[in-house]
């Protein structure tokens, strides 16, 4: 894991959009608004990707629905001024929630209930990436930290 930069931590939940519904103008002004943004990051930061889960009530029925929310985590300095310019929006909050694993292993997890986690950690990606490349994992982690 690399080293922390020093000074404090501040935790953002990112709301996303509904990005495959925008006209495809507006997709390229959102991924260049993104694009702008990590460039405009000086200092390090994560982004956490989290599969949630929440009890819904329709007609009468509870249904389980799974979602993913979306931190950012900027070490040594806050960022509200870039993501306010970005255009997203956003809330403060003081931690990325986490699951406490009842088990681990090397390649996986297992968390309270008997499900499992798998685990893996990307060392390295390419220069040059497809746009929206993460979003095709989003089905197989529990987790992602970038």
């Amino acid at each position: 894991m690399a080293p922390r930069a020093e000074g404090a931590t501040y935790i953002y939940e990112v709301f996303p959009v509904n990005f495959i519904m925008l006209p495809e103008e507006r997709r390229d002004e959102v991924i260049g608004r993104f694009a702008c943004f990590l460039n405009s990051l000086s200092s390090e930061a994560a982004i956490h990707i989290v599969k949630s889960e929440k009890s819904v009530e329709i007609g009468g029925e509870t249904y389980e629905a799974v979602y993913n929310r979306f931190f950012l985590e900027s070490r040594g300095e806050p960022i509200d001024r870039l993501l306010q310019y970005a255009g997203f929006k956003y809330q403060r909050t003081t931690e990325v929630p986490w699951v406490k694993p009842v088990k681990v292993f090397a390649k996986h997890m297992v968390l309270p209930g008997g499900r499992m986690m798998r685990a893996f950690t990307i060392y390295y990606l390419p220069a040059s990436l497809i746009e929206g490349f993460i979003t095709e994992a989003y089905g197989m982690v529990e987790r992602g930290l970038i």
